[in-house]
């Protein structure tokens, strides 16, 4: 496979001009079913591609490979395998290939399948090509329709299941996070649905956990109250249990989840509030939870962890930690959803002052911060992130120094951003690697004059290798104020 010289050879083709960049070299691996090996090939070259550019990947031609191709960063695809395999008698659908004498009713909808009958399909080889490249075409609007709705990654490992090859292929995904957390969007929209043990691998929950590990800080407590994964949202279903304890023992409160450990002051925070799993999951994936908790609570600071098993764990809880908790939840959720999202040391920046709050009516949740009166954040319903305004802005640009959540921008473009106007790619100079799509992003001056409040469509690289399209788009221009001075 040599995937250090597939990535090689992808940075020296980046450097030419090139409007698309080609993967090749695959069809033996397509044709033998060795899905695994696609990927890590895939991978390989996309780490040396320049990401501005769409990538075709030569000889993928069945419906059964877009939805994975796709989810790595292939955009084109071409194939003759349509015409083959109607000469070879078979047809194509979106599970699988069967021998076109064996189907005695098919289940596709498409003009070929509607309008013959089987056996003229079957000894018919235009038909059969007609039929192919009708379920090619549907596959790929069916990955289209996934990308709108974001559900990319639940469509390959659906189509996973179709074959052990191709669910090998998507398991191996998991050992590739850390470059494929770079594109994911920090909240997708709706709900994060089970599909198999492999969904708690994906990358915005490997990204979670990476979070809750470096950035979370335990509140002050003589121990941990753990609770089995349930009904979501957890603070809310465990809110009696939570506060009879909280009365009678010095503990702090996490939900062992299928997808890893859930702090109680971030269930609300997207994907583990809008999450569909089923009542009894696979044993990899409770053996996974498991490990992921254990990684997560070695490191957290409790002197002991104890499971909720009823009122015998209260009468244990008084005797390992006497003395009761007066928990604030508001003000415990706000510091940790800012230091999650925007890394350690943002809570004291953002919330330094006199803390109010703007609560909804209908929800009786916390909706806008302020500290000392100044509106700093917005708590968003629909993935319980913070929607940064300009006054909180400003707190963590001193906080934070260069290039920490900054996007810097040309100087000409620094009035039109003032006034609200979006930022575009190719006016972008230098950005924080560690932006990733959906971020909330500070836009500065070259001097590092905050000028806007955006939020980011692209990660970090991407702004930089894009040299058209919107990188963020801007919620608030902050007005000219005292030049900020060089760090």
């Amino acid at each position: 496979l040599h995937p250090d010289l597939r990535e090689r050879c992808a940075r020296s083709v980046s450097s030419l001009d090139v409007a698309v960049c080609a993967i090749g070299g695959v069809v033996p691996l397509l044709e033998t079913y060795r899905f695994r090996d696609l990927v890590r090939v895939i991978i390989a070259s996309k780490k040396g591609l320049d990401p501005s550019k769409p990538v075709h990947l030569f000889g993928a031609g069945h419906p059964l490979v877009f939805p994975l191709a796709t989810l790595l960063g292939c955009d084109l695809f071409d194939s003759a395998s349509y015409a083959k395999y109607a000469r070879d008698g078979r047809m194509l659908f979106a599970d699988g290939t069967r021998r076109a004498a064996d189907v005695r009713e098919s289940s596709c909808l498409c003009p070929v399948c509607t309008a013959h009958p089987m056996e003229k399909i079957a000894a018919e080889e235009t038909l059969l090509a007609e039929h192919n490249l009708h379920a090619c075409f549907g596959a790929i609007r069916e990955v289209r329709q996934a990308i709108a709705e974001g559900d990319l990654w639940g469509l390959a490992e659906r189509r996973a299941r179709a074959h052990p090859a191709l669910l090998d292929a998507v398991r191996e995904l998991r050992r590739h996070n850390e470059f494929l957390e770079e594109f994911e969007p920090v909240s997708r929209p709706g709900a994060l649905t089970y599909v198999g043990a492999e969904t708690a691998h994906r990358p915005i929950l490997h990204r979670f956990r990476r979070r809750l590990r470096e950035r979370y800080s335990a509140p002050p407590a003589k121990g941990l109250l753990v609770f089995p994964e349930g009904g979501r949202p957890f603070g809310e279903r465990l809110a009696a249990v939570v506060d009879q304890v909280a009365r009678v023992a010095d503990v702090h409160f996490a939900v062992k989840s299928v997808w890893g450990p859930v702090p109680l002051e971030l269930d609300q925070v997207w994907p583990m509030c809008q999450t569909i799993v089923p009542e009894a999951t696979d044993l990899e994936a409770l053996e996974a939870a498991e490990v992921f908790f254990r990684d997560w609570a070695a490191g957290a600071g409790f002197p002991f962890g104890i499971l909720w098993e009823g009122e015998a764990t209260l009468d244990d809880l008084r005797a390992r930690a006497p003395g009761g908790r007066a928990i604030d939840w508001n003000a415990l959720r706000i510091r940790a959803t800012a230091d999650f999202q925007f890394g350690r040391g943002a809570a004291d920046a953002l919330f330094a002052g006199a803390i109010s709050y703007v609560i909804s009516k209908n929800t009786g949740k916390v909706r806008n911060v302020l500290a000392d009166g100044e509106h700093v954040v917005s708590l968003r319903a629909a993935d319980g992130l913070f929607s940064l305004k300009a006054a909180g802005a400003r707190r963590l640009a001193k906080a934070f120094p260069p290039p920490r959540l900054r996007i810097v921008v040309e100087e000409d473009t620094v009035p039109f951003h003032r006034e609200g106007k979006n930022v575009f790619a190719k006016f972008v100079r230098e950005a924080d690697p560690d932006i990733r799509p959906g971020d909330e992003a500070l836009v500065v001056s070259p001097e590092d004059e905050l000028c806007a409040v955006a939020r980011a469509t692209m990660n970090g690289r991407e702004m930089l290798a894009f040299k058209r399209g919107v990188a963020a788009h801007v919620r608030e221009g902050v007005p000219h104020g005292p030049t900020a001075p060089r760090r």
